[in-house]
């Protein structure tokens, strides 16, 4: 999974908000959408936002979102980004 948008350079303590994007031979991940969770292996180049708690053993949730709105914040600043990210999972 590459990282697109790397939201520990922020210094956050509790939580981390990342864009990802598929790559060949990932695994699995854990994808959410309306209360509801299920394990899901997305295309190769699928865009997902990534958060997750900062506790040991907390789990990973990915959020799929289109190629134009990740463009949208690939062209922000991290913060920026970050911040739209955060409210776009809420």
């Amino acid at each position: 999974m590459k990282t697109i948008i790397n939201s520990s350079d922020l210094g956050m303590l509790h939580h981390w908000t990342n864009l990802v994007q598929i790559e060949e031979g990932d695994k699995a991940v854990r994808m959410v959408k309306d209360g509801q969770d299920w394990f899901q292996h997305p295309p190769v180049g699928t865009y997902l936002i990534e958060t997750q708690l900062n506790q040991q053993g907390a789990i990973h949730a990915y959020f799929k979102i289109s190629d134009k709105k990740a463009e949208k914040f690939i062209a922000m600043t991290t913060e920026q980004a970050v911040a739209a990210m955060e409210r776009e999972v809420a």
